[in-house]
């Protein structure tokens, strides 16, 4: 009996790897290889400078917008997650699990969603309606992402082509058990 590929996978990284930059090059290629892709990739705001990095998340389909900092003055000692922000966009998971894209990326498993908030919901309606599901997860949230996936996930090293291999292991797998479905990233 060959062994089951979760269809939920979170990239492992520790703080000041560029994380983003990893799943924006695994999104690159896998859409070079044909799968839809839809849900948020965290990047740095483009506008403005400073003392904190501002952050904003970016609809992968549509490239709609939002900041999920906010600036606290130059006196603060650091920035504060906007869960406003972060929830101003779910609509976009939303919208891709309707369209019923080949996975969904959310870019974080975080502070906010290891505490039942953020964009949790969204990664549980991603799992409900059986679409894989990338995330990003780091210490000290990796325990409370082992609890969210309660064994059927997996936590993938820190590369583009870690995300491939899940991916291409886990399309295979569900082309296999289910024949009138293909694999977009499988040539």
């Amino acid at each position: 009996m060959s062994a089951i590929v979760p269809t939920l996978a979170a990239v492992r990284y520790n703080q000041g790897e560029d994380v983003s930059a990893v799943l924006a090059a695994a999104i690159a290629r896998l859409r070079r290889g044909g799968v839809e892709i839809g849900g948020l990739l965290q990047q740095p705001e483009t506008r403005g400078s400073t003392k904190c990095q501002m952050l904003e998340l970016v609809d992968l389909r549509t490239g709609q917008r939002a900041s999920i900092t906010q600036n606290r003055g130059s006196e603060s000692r650091g920035c504060k997650l906007d869960e406003q922000g972060l929830l101003s966009m779910s609509h976009c998971v939303e919208a891709a699990i309707s369209d019923g894209v080949d996975l969904v990326m959310i870019s974080r498993f975080g502070r906010a969603e290891a505490a039942g908030q953020g964009l949790l919901a969204s990664c549980a309606d991603v799992v409900c309606a059986g679409i894989p599901l990338l995330t990003a997860v780091r210490q000290p949230y990796v325990e409370r992402w082992r609890e969210f996936h309660g064994g059927l996930g997996v936590e993938l090293r820190c590369s583009a082509d870690a995300v491939l291999n899940w991916f291409e292991s886990m399309s295979s797998r569900r082309t296999a058990h289910h024949p009138e479905g293909s694999s977009a990233f499988l040539e």
